[in-house]
């Protein structure tokens, strides 16, 4: 209040305007010039983003002239925009943080549903995209026009880089990967540095620099051909099983190699793979024609499958009917072959289920790719 008495001699020398918006906290406000308008957001999803326009019946450059602003006063009544000279968005769960753009004419929000919704300013019946991927609240939001891109940081720390054109995912890093630690305060964008600064307890700056990498750069994974890889959802890893039996776990964002296994398959081929529904277990085929079932975590063989034959396995699957579970393969036995999965069996082998019917009558002629 000092600063306003020393300039305008005191505080109730000060005109504004008062307006009944959203029915929540304002959690963020920004003026932008090109479309003379206020834009708001709060958590409220009936008012989870307002545009208010600045001229027309809530002119108010008008108001000041014609000295109908109302003196700062306490106690003072909030007057209600007239439908045309605002835009209200319903979103769902409200809106914590939002970036505008004027050459693409987006509007981008992000709140508590962890979705980044798009929207034509224009249009607030529904957004014209959504960018799904974060785990948690979206923190910030930054539109990039010389670089076409949308950045998001969620509450989790985790930063993505969208595309603004097609809305891709070009980037995500996460807490594994940047190593920030502390509840996020603030967080900044650079567009000349092309760096975040986010700060905790301390400030930390992450530069997003491109990094174009050679062939020479590019890490070998195995010494033998892949021929299987497989995405863990519940630990977010990749697994890869060659052609000298070996089978390797990496973690989908920081590309670490986590642990292997070797001789899954003795000196055959592993060919395929798939988890089983708790993604716990998997569940690997190979040239030898045997099923074998992991302990995913450890790499400990859990039971043997064995079919009528050695023929390779080339595909194997697990499926639920109703509580019962099943696994499933095919392969160059030009047969279908299903074995009960459950944990109650004692044996450390199991053989296939008697063959269908109509497989017995109406088996492939040809191998089964």
């Amino acid at each position: 209040s000092s600063g306003i008495n020393a300039e305008y001699g005191s505080l109730a020398d000060v005109r504004y305007a008062r307006w009944e918006v959203h029915k929540d906290w304002v959690v963020e406000l920004k003026y932008e010039d090109h479309l003379r308008s206020i834009i708001s957001c709060s958590n409220d999803p009936s008012t989870g983003i307002v545009i208010g326009n600045v001229v027309g019946s809530t002119n108010v450059e008008s108001a000041l002239r014609d000295n109908t602003m109302k003196r700062c006063a306490q106690g003072s009544s909030a007057r209600k925009r007239l439908s045309a000279d605002q835009t209200v968005f319903y979103v769902y769960k409200g809106v914590k943080t939002f970036a505008y753009s004027e050459s693409y004419n987006i509007l981008v929000t992000g709140g508590m549903d962890r979705l980044v919704r798009i929207w034509n300013p224009y249009v607030n019946t529904k957004p014209t995209a959504l960018l799904r991927g974060h785990n948690g609240p979206i923190f910030y939001l930054y539109i990039c026009d010389r670089e076409q891109r949308i950045y998001s940081i969620s509450t989790d720390k985790t930063v993505k880089v969208w595309d603004a054109q097609d809305h891709s995912q070009l980037c995500s890093v996460g807490m594994k990967s940047h190593m920030i630690q502390g509840e996020m305060t603030a967080v900044l964008y650079n567009e000349f540095t092309k760096a975040i600064a986010i700060t905790t307890d301390c400030l930390s700056v992450l530069n997003l620099r491109e990094h174009r990498y050679s062939h020479s750069e590019a890490t070998q994974t195995h010494r033998d051909a892949i021929h299987s890889i497989r995405y863990n959802p519940h630990f977010k890893q990749i697994v890869t099983a060659c052609n000298s039996s070996m089978i390797k776990v990496w973690d989908i964002e920081t590309g670490q190699h986590v642990f292997e296994y070797n001789n899954a398959h003795g000196t055959s081929a592993v060919t395929s793979m798939i988890f089983d529904s708790s993604g716990r277990r998997l569940v690997t085929g190979g040239r030898d024609g045997l099923l074998r079932i992991w302990n995913y975590n450890n790499g400990q063989c859990l039971r043997t499958l064995r079919k009528g034959s050695n023929e390779e396995v080339t595909c194997v699957i697990h499926v639920t009917v109703s509580k019962n579970k099943y696994i499933v393969c095919v392969g160059w036995d030009r047969r279908i072959n299903v074995f009960t999965d459950t944990t109650e069996s004692i044996h450390h082998e199991q053989h296939a289920l008697p063959h269908w019917v109509d497989d017995e009558r109406r088996w492939h002629t040809e191998d089964i790719l």
